[in-house]
């Protein structure tokens, strides 16, 4: 798959200069989702290793978290269970959207 390969090129440039930039993170990591083919667990925990080391980077940006957040919650599938460790979604989240469903 394409994407193991391109994980592998961003963290070799990361490597290389961990400061470059937080705006290689988030390209870096949407490349590795959003490249025109079917969406699978797999890409989005590769987008998630990226963003992981964006966080360590540059600690203070907020669009590396929020973009992390957004894959845990939204891209991964919506049967992974917060037990399982491959598809670590946030239960909590999930209740919170279930809450505000309901009319006031």
């Amino acid at each position: 798959m394409p994407h193991k390969w391109l994980a592998q090129y961003l963290h070799t440039a990361i490597d290389l200069d961990p400061q470059l930039f937080a705006g290689s993170y988030l390209a870096g990591a949407a490349m590795l989702v959003y490249n025109g083919q079917r969406i699978v667990p797999d890409m989005i925990l590769a987008a998630n290793g990226v963003l992981a080391r964006g966080r360590q980077a540059f600690p203070f940006d907020w669009e590396i978290p929020f973009q992390l957040g957004f894959n845990l919650l939204y891209e991964l599938p919506m049967d992974a269970t917060p037990d399982d460790p491959a598809h670590p979604r946030l239960a909590p989240a999930r209740v919170e959207v279930s809450a505000s469903d309901r009319p006031l």
